[in-house]
């Protein structure tokens, strides 16, 4: 174990002045800690400033470069309207519009309807039409029969009528006009057809 050091005896005027020495030392040191706090609170919030400034210059930035891009779209969408109006001034310039009438002009050009006409000359080619069907047929005549339609054929025709009344079984209706015998026995005879 080491030896304790000797112990060093100091004058009490000489404690007295070297305490006092401290005392303003330290009463120094003091004053320039706080100087040096206050320093550093001011430095501290000019730096907190200049954050928010740089925070807002950032922000503003942002901003800023949006509202050119909506100022420049704008720009494009005016920019297309203004030429959507010289095409259409250019259209409505070359656009022809009628003269506006003046008295002088102004005639009166009497014209008959032609509906009647027309009307007439329709009706009149529908009975003329009518007129001539019946005429050359020769429907509706009562005279003697033409000469291609003769007894032999009126009588074929009358057959053709019995034989659409018969039942199928080859017997007639009872109230048939060709029921009779003499009609059946008529019926039976061969047709040169």
């Amino acid at each position: 174990m080491p030896a304790p050091a000797p112990q060093v005896q100091i004058a009490p005027a000489q404690r007295t002045a070297a305490i006092e020495q401290k005392t303003a030392e330290l009463a120094v040191a003091e004053k320039a800690r706080a100087e040096a706090q206050a320093r550093y609170f001011e430095t501290n919030k000019k730096l907190t400033e200049l954050r928010n400034r740089i925070d807002q210059g950032t922000k503003a930035g942002k901003e800023r470069d949006k509202l050119i891009a909506q100022r420049d779209a704008a720009m494009k969408g005016r920019d297309q309207f203004e030429n959507q109006l010289d095409l259409k001034q250019k259209l409505a310039a070359a656009a022809v519009y009628p003269l506006k009438p003046e008295e002088k002009d102004l005639a009166v050009d009497k014209k008959d309807d032609q509906r009647p006409v027309y009307t007439c000359v329709a009706l009149g080619a529908i009975a003329f039409f009518f007129v001539g069907t019946i005429l050359l047929t020769g429907a509706g005549r009562g005279g003697d029969l033409p000469p291609e339609y003769g007894e032999e054929q009126l009588a074929y025709e009358q057959q053709l009528a019995a034989y659409e009344h018969a039942n199928g079984n080859g017997h007639y209706a009872e109230q048939d006009v060709f029921s009779s015998p003499a009609s059946a026995d008529r019926a039976e005879e061969p047709v040169e057809v």
